[in-house]
């Protein structure tokens, strides 16, 4: 027994000395980390929230109240189904819809943060994840949308953490069917956190048809990643088209681009891009773009792929774009614009012959002085709008508290006063 004691005491030690020899060797890593995660809770007391949230916030709760509900066509095959349910756990720890519903924006947020720091490194280096990651954690949108019950933000997240176990299943040279797993229920779960994800694994399809169509029979961890990530959900969504009335896979992707159905708002998506990316990111993107293309990044090219098929389909086949449509592939372009500050930095250091440490210092402070404006941006962009669709937390609990559970409401804004009054 006490042998058993020692043992489990000396692997908990090696738990924690891995864990702290970690933590100092990533402290700037865990710095900007901490500093995200400031920046959302920041913002944890805004009252503020939108009539689709609100809806999803209700399914949150009617998952708890009717478990059935969970099997149903529109919980099932709707938007937000993973974060529906992460909100119903954590709905039952706190027992505040609302409390609960930022505790899951919260999480996504460091999951994005994470694994946008690990895809980078994995692709480039260390210091292109550290500005990546740093990208993430002050980008005005990821910290608008990302204190808020929505699926934009955690669409990104999980789009950055699908990428990074899909490089990590072609990189590694152990357990490649296992990050093929993980790959593909990522994915999946993107998908179904959002419809509009479904045109990522098309994305996917695509760079392996191109890149690596002689494997794709050849290697099992190819042949499962599409399995779980490309077949399974349009065979949900061609079964799903059998019980409606029109086609989902033929009116999104067939008719609208056929039709050319975002050109009717003449480029939108490309006017939205200095706002929703930056210039300082778009004119770092550039760069990097070119220096993958010129020294030949392969790693990367999967991030060029999902940017570009995505970003089509907004420019050709979506009409009336908003910036939150976007967010998905800010964090890649994060990535590409961070190589480009930190390789071109290198390059001319090494023609002018400077000292190491000014190169380190140069790309600090670029990176500080465009996180600097993103926070600005965002300060700005959520107190101005944190003042809208305010009331409704109260008037639910007035209601729980005076009003009979059979009696009629009648609201002005039935589906945020029934996710607050949980009725």
């Amino acid at each position: 027994m006490e042998e058993n004691t020692y043992k489990n005491q000396g692997y908990h030690s090696k738990i924690l000395e891995k864990t702290h020899q970690y933590i100092t060797k990533e402290y700037v890593f865990f710095s900007i980390l901490l500093l995200g995660i400031i920046l959302r809770i920041r913002w944890f007391h805004i009252e503020s929230i939108w009539n689709d949230a609100s809806v999803h916030l209700w399914y949150s709760i009617k998952i708890l109240n009717f478990p059935s509900f969970m099997f149903s066509r529109t919980f099932f095959l709707g938007d937000y189904l993973t974060i529906q349910t992460l909100t119903s756990l954590f709905h039952l720890i706190v027992n505040d819809i609302f409390i609960a519903g930022k505790i899951v924006a919260l999480l996504y947020g460091i999951v994005g943060i994470t694994t946008t720091f690990l895809l980078g490194k994995e692709i480039f280096n260390r210091t292109t994840g550290s500005i990546a990651a740093l990208f993430f954690a002050t980008h005005h949108l990821l910290i608008f949308y990302g204190t808020r019950p929505l699926a934009d933000a955690p669409l990104a997240s999980l789009v950055v953490l699908s990428s990074y176990l899909f490089i990590k299943m072609q990189t590694t040279t152990s357990y490649k069917r296992r990050y093929a797993i993980a790959a593909g229920i990522s994915n999946l779960a993107t998908v179904a956190t959002k419809m509009q994800a479904i045109i990522l694994p098309i994305a996917f399809l695509v760079y392996l048809l191109i890149h690596h169509r002689k494997e794709l029979l050849s290697k099992t961890e190819y042949k499962i990643f599409l399995a779980i990530a490309v077949i399974f959900p349009f065979t949900i969504a061609g079964i799903s088209d059998i019980f409606k009335s029109t086609s989902f896979l033929y009116s999104l992707f067939i008719i609208k681009l056929l039709s050319l159905e975002g050109m009717s708002t003449g480029f939108e998506a490309i006017k939205l891009l200095p706002w929703v990316i930056t210039w300082q990111i778009i004119i770092s993107f550039l760069i990097g773009f070119i220096l993958v293309l010129g020294l030949k990044k392969k790693k990367s090219y999967l991030l060029l792929y999902l940017i570009s098929i995505y970003f089509f389909w907004l420019e050709f086949g979506n009409r009336s774009n908003q910036d939150r449509y976007f967010l998905l592939i800010i964090p890649l372009c994060a990535i590409i614009a961070a190589y480009g500050i930190s390789e071109s930095l290198a390059l001319f250091s090494t023609l002018i012959n400077t000292p190491k440490w000014s190169k380190q210092f140069i790309i600090v402070i670029i990176s500080i002085l465009i996180s600097f404006s993103m926070i600005q941006t965002g300060t700005a962009l959520t107190e101005r709008l944190s003042y809208s669709y305010l009331g409704y937390q109260e008037a639910g609990e007035w209601i729980k508290q005076n009003v009979a559970g059979d009696d009629i409401l009648y609201a002005g804004s039935p589906r945020s006063i029934r996710a607050f009054s949980e009725r």
